[in-house]
């Protein structure tokens, strides 16, 4: 039964009764695993008979000799068994053990069917060997049992409840089988294990006769990449699935492919890496001969290809090149590589109207002649303007013979090949075919054949090609133009013989729609077999055509090699040279160079590589891409046609060229030996691994040959393949660790004795990169690595090669990068946890020795001391050594303090982190001081005060000191750091430091020169001293400094008068000495009084341009402060009454009193503007505006209307309504809140006389209510001025206002604040005293001669009258007291004269 239902669900013919056959299926078995296999057992049966029926009718004996019938057939059964293999390889795998000839079979069909068939064959193969897991304890075995069986198994399941269940879920097709049964797999119980194959599949496979031939051509000769992958896939499930023995043949096997890998180049990468992979597990004495010699043919070849490398004509241009483009091949080669350029050409969409070269019609055909050969996998066509007649068949016919015209096929139906047939309905407008084998077309053919019947009225009607009405006479003839109906609209063509053509037989035109084909293809370079001789001299002629084709192209690339080789030789690509090719070395043939692209700016580049660039990548790519495509015409032109001469003759006909081994001494591909080196590579990376192969390949010198050479030349992906083979290779080995140490250091040595005639950065390029590689790889030489790096590091840095930026480039910086690796924080997870480790063990070693360190470098750069020799100091101490480090430490400070100069550690650290020659040796720097610092907080304030001791040349730097101050406020994050640095009397230096670098600047002020970063130094200073002033103390100590808070506002001054040095950063660094100042004095009164003193003094020697109006604008602001005045909401309504008058409305409402202005005035304006009444803006009479029902003067502030106007209706509404009174309500004061605290003012505009006359009262004038406040308390601040030598300033700024250029903004401020002043007492006495009186009255009389002056006139008049009553105060004062005096003394007589009369 099983079986019977498996046939009916392969029936074609009966899918009706498909959904039913399955379902009983289904309840036959008791799990969805068993119906599974006996359903994939059942269709691979029948699809395995389909290919034993096509092998024995010969379709798989001899290349190229099916049909194309034939192919689709063995390409679609292929398609099959892959799409049930890949889902559910156990059932396919378990069908290769039973039946083992299926193996053969497609292994016959991978050597001689297409590449699509090839692909899908070799996927099979891999299936039989991949390593899957069992579904149950049972396996595929399952499908063995009976259905009886399997249902006494597990009866509940196979009821007929379970059966519903299942068909309820809709089970309609394999598609839902595949989803229940992922589902169902997913919970299946069992151990999952690898299914093994057994010996008896790989001894099939291994035996075929076609082995050898059949890993060659699919593992490295096949174009696809997809195929090579697969095929060294199947080798590695082979090799998985032998035994040892099976497995040492099948190396045996491979053998004979190794040498012949250098001349497959890239597409040896995939057998490589198969290689490689096999490596890993090799065992047995046996198989390690086997690879041994496998490690010595490697190793052989990579030398023999890397001498290939090096010594190739066009090296020296390929290696210059690679400096300034991508290559993406090599393009100079003589004699075009087959594989570096044949790549795989993926498929694209192309209109035909661009492949096509020709084209011929007929009443319903199209003939096309494509441009070159296409090989087509999709074909679509698109019809619009469908009319009369609709398309119902189209057939696609496709013909591979070049011709010379299309028309030669005209009618020939037996040179054109069917491919394919379209049925279209009638309302279809699209359809499109994919063909299971893409065909390869030169000549395409398309048939309309058959068409959709339409009512005959419909089909009779015929149209005026020119006037477009309906014709009805019978020979077509327009009554009313007398035009022919039956002429083409285009060319005017008229068919005689069939005039109801589809297509017009001249151009193609059709009535009835508009067709556009689309192609999904590539171009193809094989061609037809030769039948006759016919076809042999179409042949000839080809190779004729090509060779020419050939000859032509080489030519322009031998052009091509001179030009770049001149600009290599003679000018020196990429050096200072400016010499130019000569044009002798230009050939005639080379084409004229064209112009830079639009994209690169000309002036950017240099004239040499944008010649370089130009014609390698344009001219000579153009050129090898034809002659390449020419060579491969050639020789599948040749092929055929000596396979035709060989069965002229009668001969047996050669073996495919594709199988035969090549020539190895003819293959000199730079392409091919540099790709095979680097995968080469690859491979020795995994021999290196086991002893045995290693010590082989040291003997026979790879090391220094790679050491030597490779890191050298070649791409860089192949530099980079050997400088890590040649790290795998030295590892945990000191004896070839400090040989390759030895030979790098030798030639750091030789380019530091040679660093002015020699490229430094260009020599050591690749020693550094390894070097580098080296480092990064931890084993148990890490410790020599790291003691050579800074041995070189710190002697390239004494010798004075900081400041040459060869070597500062060339050879400082590598070595700082890799130390930068070494001392930041890893990003792993182990270490991390590595790295806390040693966090805490520095922190303990400092808690215990302060910093004091056990190993000095001295010691470990000489060898006496090791990481050992740390780490076991870093143990428990003993009471001898915490007394050594506590008199140690003791003598260590003394001798410090007793040192002159700057400590030992602070010389490279200065030339590094300050080098004029490089950004990023000052980046990286700083980076590895950053990590330095970060583990130790003893070690941050160590690295932190060496910083300080460095401000002095980091001011005189300029901008190169950008790193040091980034480091600098990175260790000021912590409090501990400004705490330590103002400890050490770091704040005053700073403040001289910033005063220095003003006066520098200042000094520049005279000339016309300017610097874009001029105070860029300051304003880092700056920021420095604002990290230091955020910490409290720090910040009090600053403000009880007098000199250093005058110091700052004399360089604020200075910085802020600057005209010719004003860049962007010293108008950073006003603000920020404005924001500190600020801040210092706007904290207490005692800071304010400090600042306001600050500011006299400044006064006294600050006279030129506009500082002293900033100075006395500070005091004013702080001694005398101005009163805010407040914001108030308005919102301005239209008279109900008007609308028909006044067009348009104010939306904005509300508006603040801010913008608007402080005066009614000022509110009827905003009106008029917006409603675009300008005629009323200067009219007073013409606008009235209304307040709580009153009419209000325009001169009034809005401020007294809204406090004594609408804030009282305010108050009456709500007292109305029973509610509490609102706070501030009626409050009288003039600064009532802001306007989101308070409900705006309503005030209604109307034009004065539309209503009639107006009835409201009318607000004429405001009393401001104003609270008179002691001027012995508000400004108390004044007496400062008396103190200190403040009005002295004053006045005499009064004497010389003539004469001082900011007059205009200064004479106010100076009279104003002089006004204030003058209403303290002990300010008054103070201005008598020096003589204020004749000060003023001396300015009064010269300031009355001018009209402008008049105001200043007026205040000073008010200050005398202060200053004449505090004199007649102080005088009438005076007079009481004397005749007091008198009176005492006067009563003082009388009393003595009594007290006489009483003796007497």
């Amino acid at each position: 039964w099983a079986a019977l239902l498996c046939r009916c669900l392969h029936q074609t013919r009966a899918r009706d009764s498909h959904r039913l056959a399955r379902r009983v299926l289904r309840g036959m078995f008791a799990t969805r695993q068993e119906y599974h296999a006996v359903r994939d057992k059942a269709a691979i049966e029948r699809h395995v008979d389909v290919l034993t029926k096509l092998a024995s009718r010969g379709v798989l004996e001899t290349s190229g000799e099916a049909t194309h019938q034939d192919t689709v057939l063995v390409t679609w059964t292929l398609g099959k068994l892959l799409e049930m293999a890949s889902v559910r390889p156990g059932h396919w795998q378990h069908f290769c053990r039973q039946v083992p000839s299926v193996l053969p079979l497609l292994v016959q069909a991978a050597m001689v069917m297409p590449e699509e068939t090839v692909e899908a064959a070799v996927r099979l193969l891999s299936c039989s060997f991949v390593a899957v897991q069992s579904r149950s304890a049972s396996g595929p075995e399952v499908s063995a049992q009976s259905p009886q069986r399997a249902r006494k198994a597990k009866p509940a399941v196979a009821g007929p409840q379970a059966r519903k269940q299942r068909a309820g879920k809709g089970e309609t097709g394999p598609e839902s089988d595949s989803t229940d049964e992922s589902e169902e797999e997913g919970k299946a119980s069992g151990v999952a294990k690898g299914m093994a194959m057994g010996d008896e599949p790989v001894n099939v496979v291994m035996e075929h006769a076609m082995v050898e031939g059949f890993l060659r051509k699919l593992a490295l000769e096949f174009r696809a990449q997809g195929v090579r992958k697969e095929a060294c896939r199947l080798v590695e499930g082979m090799w998985r699935h032998s035994s040892p023995a099976k497995r040492l043949e099948l190396l045996k096997r491979m053998m004979p492919l190794v040498p012949e890998l250098p001349s497959f180049g890239q597409n040896s990468r995939q057998l490589l890496q198969t290689l490689g992979s096999i490596v890993q597990e090799v065992d047995g004495e046996e198989q390690e001969a086997v690879l041994l010699e496998l490690a010595e043919t490697v190793t052989r070849l990579i030398k023999e290809e890397s001498l290939v490398v090096a010594h190739h004509p066009n090296a020296c241009i390929y290696r210059a090149l690679h400096r300034i483009v991508e290559l993406e091949g090599y393009y100079l080669e003589s004699k075009p590589c087959l594989i570096c350029n044949n790549a795989e050409i993926p498929f694209g969409m192309h209109k035909l109207d661009s492949l096509k070269a020709e084209a011929k019609f007929t009443d319903s055909t199209q003939l096309v002649k494509l441009i070159c050969a296409q090989t087509i996998q999709r074909f679509t066509v698109t019809m619009t303007d469908v009319r009369l007649k609709p398309v119902k068949t189209i057939n696609l016919y496709y013909n591979n013979k070049p011709v010379a015209d299309v028309t030669e096929l005209r009618g020939k139906w037996h040179l054109w090949k069917k491919t394919a047939t379209l049925e279209l309905t009638p309302e279809q407008l699209e359809a499109s075919v994919d063909l299971t084998i893409p065909i390869v077309a030169t000549n395409i053919l398309i048939e309309f054949l058959a068409f959709h019947e339409l009512p005959s009225a419909a089909a009779q009607r015929m149209v005026c090609p020119r006037c477009n009405r309906p014709v009805t006479d019978r020979h077509g003839i327009c009554r009313h133009c007398r035009e022919n109906a039956f002429q083409c609209r285009l060319c005017r063509n008229i068919n005689y013989e069939n005039l109801d053509a589809f297509l017009c037989n001249e151009c193609g035109y059709c009535k009835h729609a508009r067709f556009d084909y689309t192609l999904v293809s590539r171009p193809s370079f094989s061609v037809e077999p030769i039948l006759g001789e016919e076809d042999k001299d179409k042949a000839v002629l080809t190779i004729e055509r090509e060779s020419e084709n050939a000859h032509k192209c080489f030519e322009q690339i031998v052009a091509c090699k001179k030009t770049l080789e001149s600009l290599v030789g003679s000018a020196g690509l990429g050096s200072d040279s400016d010499g130019a090719p000569s044009d002798g070395a230009q050939s005639s043939s080379l084409p004229q160079q064209p112009p830079v692209p639009p994209s690169v700016p000309a002036g950017l580049l240099s004239r040499h590589i944008q010649t370089a660039a130009i014609v390698y990548c344009k001219d000579a790519k153009l050129a090898f891409q034809s002659m390449s495509n020419s060579v491969q015409m050639l020789t599948a032109v040749r092929q055929q046609l000596t396979l035709f001469l060989s069965r002229a003759s009668a001969q047996p006909a050669p073996a495919p060229t594709t199988l035969q081994p090549k020539a190895k001494s003819a293959k000199r591909c730079y392409g091919c030996a540099s790709r095979f080196v680097t995968h080469g590579l690859e491979l020795v990376d995994r021999l290196v691994q086991r002893a045995p192969c290693k010590s082989l390949i040291l003997d026979q010198d790879l090391l220094q040959e790679l050491i030597r050479s490779n890191i050298h030349s070649g791409p860089p992906a192949s530099r980079r393949q050997a400088r890590a083979v040649v790290c795998l290779l030295i590892r945990d080995d000191m004896a070839l660790t400090e040989q390759m140490l030895a030979m790098i250091a030798n030639k750091i040595q030789v380019c530091l004795a040679h660093s002015r005639s020699i490229q430094v950065e260009q020599v050591l390029e690749n020693e550094m990169l390894l070097l580098m590689d080296a480092c990064s790889m931890p084993d148990k030489c890490w410790e020599l690595k790291h003691r050579v790096l800074a041995r070189e590091l710190f002697r390239a840095v004494e010798a004075g090669g900081a400041e040459q930026t060869a070597i500062a480039q060339g050879l400082i910086l590598p070595c700082l990068t890799i130390l930068a690796h070494v001392c930041c924080v890893p990003s792993s997870h182990e270490g991390r946890a590595q790295a806390h480790v040693a966090y805490k063990v520095a922190q303990a070693t400092e808690h215990r020795f302060r910093g004091v360190p056990s190993v000095t470098y001295q010691q470990w750069q000489a060898g006496t001391a090791s990481f050992g020799t740390w780490q076991a100091r870093t143990g428990p101490a003993t009471r001898e050594e915490r007394l050594e480090r506590k008199y140690g430490k003791r003598w260590l400070s003394k001798w410090k303090s007793q040192r002159s100069g700057l400590a030992l550690s602070e010389t490279w650290i200065k030339h590094l982190l300050l080098n004029p020659c490089s950004q990023a040796v000052r980046s990286v720097t700083r980076e590895v001081m950053e990590a330095l610092s970060s583990s130790s907080s003893f070690r941050r304030l160590t690295v932190l005060d060496l910083l300080a001791r460095m401000m002095h040349q980091a001011a005189a730097a300029q901008d190169q000191s950008a790193e040091l101050f980034m480091l600098v406020h990175r260790l000021l994050v912590e409090e501990s750091g400004p705490e330590f640095l103002a400890a050490r009397g770091f704040l005053s230096t700073l403040c001289d430091l910033i005063s220095a670098e003003v006066q520098r600047i200042r000094a520049h002020e005279s000339s016309s020169t300017g610097d874009i970063a001029q105070g860029y130094v300051l304003k880092q200073l700056l920021e420095v001293l604002d990290s230091l002033l955020r910490v409290p103390s720090i910040r009090k100590k600053f403000k009880k400094t007098e000199d250093l808070l005058g110091s700052m506002l004399d360089n604020f001054l200075h910085v802020q008068s600057l005209i010719v040095q004003k860049t962007k950063l010293t108008d950073d660094c006003a603000q920020l000495l404005m924001a500190t100042f600020s801040s210092l004095s706007s904290e207490s009164e005692e800071d304010k009084q400090r600042f306001c003193l600050a500011c006299v003094r400044a006064l006294q020697h600050h006279r030129q341009g506009r500082t002293p109006v900033f100075l006395l604008q500070q005091l004013v602001g702080i001694m005398c402060p101005s009163k805010a005045e407040p914001s108030y909401d308005l919102v301005l309504n239209k008279a109900p009454s008007q609308e028909e008058f006044i067009r348009g409305a104010m939306t904005k409402n509300p508006y603040a009193s801010a913008e608007i202005g402080s005066t009614m005035r000022d509110v009827k304006r905003k009106i008029c503007g917006d409603l675009e009444m300008q005629g009323l803006m200067d009219d007073e009479n013409a606008m009235e505006l209304l307040v709580n029902g009153h009419i209000v003067r325009l001169d009034l502030p809005i401020r007294l209307v809204y406090e004594q106007v609408w804030r009282p209706s305010l108050a009456e509404r709500v007292l109305a309504r029973g509610h509490a009174h609102p706070s501030g309500a009626g409050d009288g004061s003039g600064g009532g809140g802001s306007s989101a605290q308070m409900p705006p003012m309503v005030v209604i505009y109307r034009l004065q006389g539309l209503d009639g006359e107006a009835t409201e009262p009318i607000v004429e004038e405001l009393k401001e209510e104003e609270e008179e406040a002691d001027p012995e308390v508000e400004l108390a601040m004044t007496a400062l001025m008396a103190e200190s030598a403040g009005l002295s300033v004053l006045l005499e700024r009064v004497r010389e206002m003539d004469s001082l250029p900011a007059r205009a903004e200064l004479e106010p401020l100076v009279l104003g604040l002089l006004y204030d002043c003058c209403k303290l007492k002990v300010n008054r006495s103070k201005a008598l005293e020096l003589g204020a009186v004749d000060i003023l009255l001396e300015r009064i009389q010269s300031a009355l001669e001018a009209e402008e002056t008049l105001p200043a006139a007026e205040t000073m008049l008010l200050i005398v009258d202060q200053l004449v009553e505090e004199a007649s105060r102080q005088q009438q004062h005076a007079s009481e007291a004397e005749e007091e005096a008198r009176a005492d003394k006067g009563e003082g007589a009388e009393r003595e004269g009594d007290g006489r009369k009483e003796e007497g």
